[in-house]
């Protein structure tokens, strides 16, 4: 697990970084477009969360469909031919990628959360507010990571759907081909 976390911390920093770009170049946008819809705070955040979190889902989910060796592992893995939701989602939670992103995730998130949230609440409250900055830090760290989640499985399902439609282009070991004369 330490190998796949410390793998996947490298790419989860790019794309944290890829996230600060999108804020960081679109944030004038992102905030003029979603001021159209002052009367509803929850258009807003779709908006201004939204967004970037499709366009890094998009592209997370553009390099798991373009990873080969995964692609293979993926494809001796399993025996059906059609995408079975259930078995995949059996697979997909046991799956040890899916374990180290959550992981990572919950580093990034949680990094990013601790200063954004407890320390402006500590800053103000003094020692009487820990509690309080604790648990709402917690709380959103869990939402969070609830969304995350879901993202992420929905991600796999998708790399697995376009995994079983390239199936037969699997390149197999040599010791699988059928070596006829």
């Amino acid at each position: 697990m330490k190998k796949i976390y410390f793998k996947k911390i490298k790419r989860g920093i790019g794309y944290a970084l890829i996230m600060y770009l999108i804020y960081g170049v679109g944030a004038d946008i992102l905030v003029t477009l979603s001021n159209f819809f002052k009367e509803y705070p929850f258009v807003q955040l779709l908006i201004t969360v939204g967004i970037p979190a499709t366009i890094l889902f998009c592209v997370a989910s553009y390099y798991r469909i373009n990873d080969s060796e995964k692609f293979k592992a993926y494809n001796r893995a399993v025996p059906y031919d059609r995408l079975k939701i259930k078995d995949d989602l059996l697979y997909t939670l046991k799956s040890p990628d899916l374990h180290g992103d959550i992981l990572v995730a919950l580093t990034l998130i949680g990094v990013y959360l601790v200063p954004s949230i407890a320390i402006p609440i500590i800053r103000v409250g003094g020692a009487r507010a820990i509690p309080v900055a604790l648990l709402l830090t917690f709380v959103t760290l869990l939402v969070a990571m609830l969304f995350y989640t879901a993202a992420d499985i929905i991600s796999w399902t998708v790399t697995h759907k376009h995994y079983l439609l390239d199936r037969d282009i699997v390149v197999m070991d040599e010791d699988m081909v059928n070596k006829t004369p």
